[in-house]
């Protein structure tokens, strides 16, 4: 499997270091993830975060441990924690090294003496095991451990507080205080003390860049004692609950690389990359349990998004049909078909786990790509039968005679929607109720969807139903296809104006007129195709993906920072989003006068986009890149549809 190893050079070098991190997740929406050297650098890290109500009500419960060892030279502090007068204690300089191989492994050394720790999470299970091995320790050393927990929603920093109440217990310590839920963390074989104290003033920096509360205070709940001369080896578990499994350490390891091998075996991979991408996109697959029976589902991305209904549908050829995983596949779409109201899908379950939002235009679209995608790996369409063309039938049907956000087909055929205080499509930031990218009217690519679902329907309709029974769009899609050219090209620029309202037609350059390109039954081919593909490659395209403005336009924004407002006004101003490499080398194959030359072009393209596996959150793709040089990774350190995208047209392309 794809390995990572970083030097004490690097690791000593906190801006390197703190830059770069890793995740590991457990199935149920919860995860541990942290920089190189294991300072929190931001309010979503943690040892254990976990998802209370799975997939989502996350909350950081084991934030870090402080890590001595204990010398007759004296004492060495081995971890890192940064506050706001700076980093204390600095145990980064007595790393020798990390490796990802495929789990966190770092090596620090004192004297002759090597420390060595391992940490994993069990899957489908809230905890995490840390084991600690300790080689070439003199007469008398100890090793001390004290855990630092949080109990806090993962949105939210907090200060010191009362109803943190930490008791004994076997092997450790019992920490309640989060809806009904006790947090055990034990170090068998260790000395235990019980000692709660508050530390104040911890600072992660990611929150100070995006300008938010960026301080917090922890309680150190005690410590654990090794004695090295009896035992040079010792395992810290945290667990919700009766979580904690009854695994050794070595036994919980070599069932996740099982497991691990296992998903390798059954997607088959090219390369050890393409073996990392097959790892990642397992991660965004979680169990959504419901009252009959555990579904699954698809999250947006770690650390904050939920399962997002447009995301899930993007990412699910590349996260489930790509990897071989086509009984997942079946199971999100069972999911969220039968979530679909008025013709809609949620766009996201709320973070409550309870509320549903239907408040996108393009998630339903999105759905019936998903169920062709799913129909042409499987060959299974007696489940797209029975299942999904009901849901889709009302999709059209819907979209056609009109829905909520007043979205319906216009004289022309082609869709119109929109609706104060609503960003209907996937660039849908939005600042007091007021979007930042005006997106009212016939949006390309959501008419690009339109006309590839009636595509769909009509081909799957010839199987199903007579053509007297086919919703009325369908039988009028050539009409339609005909309105989309003359509604949405640009012949003075030679590309797709990006919304057109009326009179009104947005001439700025974007990359979403590729999908009138790439999707199946796309309505623009041949030269102008070729014009399309060749302007986004010229003014959007980047080493890590496309960039949402072509960088001349005078809302243009190279760099993804500041506060809230400025990050959100940059999000699709500019800022570089990699899932549209997956339309970009779908568009580029679709319109190629050789097919060589492009597939050339596309395997350059995805090798590029694999570089960024060793940047941010290592062995995964970030949610965006900025703009401009060098494109440092931002927003979510992990995003489904980055993975997904990339992995989607890597198999397909044979990249």
């Amino acid at each position: 499997m794809w390995t990572f190893v970083a030097g004490a050079d690097n690791l000593q070098d906190l801006e390197w270091s703190l830059r770069r991190g890793f995740l590991l997740t457990n199935g149920l929406g919860g995860y541990c993830s942290s920089s190189l050297v294991g300072c929190n650098t931001r309010r979503y890290h943690g040892l254990l975060v976990a998802a209370l109500n799975p997939p989502l009500d996350r909350y950081v419960l084991l934030s870090h441990l402080d890590e001595m060892l204990v010398l007759p030279s004296g004492e060495h502090y081995l971890n890192t924690t940064e506050y706001r007068d700076g980093f204390f204690p600095d145990g980064n300089r007595r790393l020798l090294d990390f490796r990802l191989d495929p789990l966190p492994v770092w090596r620090w050394q004192v004297g002759e003496t090597v420390v060595t720790k391992r940490v994993l999470m069990v899957y489908r299970t809230n905890c995490v095991m840390i084991q600690y091995q300790v080689t070439g320790a003199p007469a008398g050393a100890k090793l001390v451990l004290a855990p630092f927990v949080a109990m806090r929603s993962f949105h939210e920093l907090k200060g010191r507080r009362d109803g943190l109440n930490v008791e004994p217990a076997d092997a450790g310590w019992r920490v309640s205080g989060v809806g009904g839920q006790d947090l055990f963390i034990r170090a068998g074989g260790a000395e235990i003390m019980v000692e709660p104290i508050w530390y104040k003033g911890i600072c992660y920096r990611v929150e100070t860049e995006r300008g938010q509360d960026d301080v917090e205070d922890l309680l150190r709940v005690g410590s654990a004692t090794v004695d090295l001369d009896a035992r040079q080896e010792v395992v810290l578990t945290a667990s919700l609950g009766a979580d904690e499994p009854a695994l050794t350490f070595a036994a919980a390891c070599q069932g996740e690389l099982a497991r691990r091998r296992e998903l390798v075996r059954l997607a088959g991979p090219r390369g050890q990359r393409e073996e990392m991408l097959v790892i990642a996109a397992d991660q965004f697959l979680v169990e959504r349990p419901s009252r009959e029976r555990t579904l699954a589902s698809i999250l947006a991305g770690y650390p904050w998004f939920a399962d997002w209904g447009r995301d899930a549908m993007v990412a699910l050829p590349g996260l489930c049909l790509a990897t071989g995983r086509h009984d997942l596949a079946r199971a999100v779409l069972e999911l969220f078909a039968g979530l679909i109201d008025e013709g809609m899908m949620p766009n996201r379950f709320e973070d409550d786990n309870k509320k549903l939002s239907y408040n996108s235009v393009d998630s339903s679209l999105w759905f019936i790509q998903a169920a062709r995608a799913y129909g042409q790996a499987t060959g299974d369409l007696d489940f797209v039968h029975d299942k999904l063309w009901k849901p889709i039938l009302e999709i059209v049907r819907r979209y056609h005679s009109g829905t909520r956000h007043h979205i319906h087909a216009d004289t022309d055929g082609l869709i119109w929607a929109g609706e104060d205080g609503h960003a209907l499509t996937w660039m849908d930031a939005m600042h007091g109720g007021v979007p930042f990218t005006q997106r009212r009217g016939k949006a390309v690519e959501i008419n690009a969807l339109w006309l590839s679902a009636l595509g769909i329907v009509a081909d799957w309709g010839e199987k199903w139903a007579t053509k007297a029974k086919l919703p009325e769009a369908v039988r009028g899609r050539a009409r339609t296809t005909a309105a989309f050219g003359e509604t949405f090209w640009n012949a003075e620029g030679g590309y797709l104006y990006d919304c057109v309202d009326g009179k009104n037609r947005d001439v700025r350059v974007r990359p979403n007129q590729l999908f009138a390109v790439s999707l199946p039954f796309a309505p623009v081919t041949g030269e102008r195709a070729r014009a399309v593909v060749g302007t986004v490659r010229r003014k959007l395209l980047t080493p890590c993906g496309l960039r949402t403005l072509a960088r001349e336009d005078r809302d243009y924004r190279g760099r993804c920072i500041g506060n809230w407002f400025e990050r959100d006004f940059a999000y699709h101003q500019g800022t570089v989003w990699p899932w549209l490499l997956g339309p970009y080398v779908d568009a580029l194959m679709a319109s190629a006068e050789s097919e060589f030359v492009a597939h050339g072009e596309a395997q350059g393209v995805i090798d590029n986009a694999l570089a960024t596996l060793d940047q941010g959150t290592l062995g995964t793709v970030a949610e965006i890149f900025d703009g401009d040089e060098p494109h440092w990774p931002r927003g979510c350190f992990a995003q489904a549809w980055s993975v997904a995208e990339i992995l989607r047209v890597k198999r397909a392309y044979d990249l």
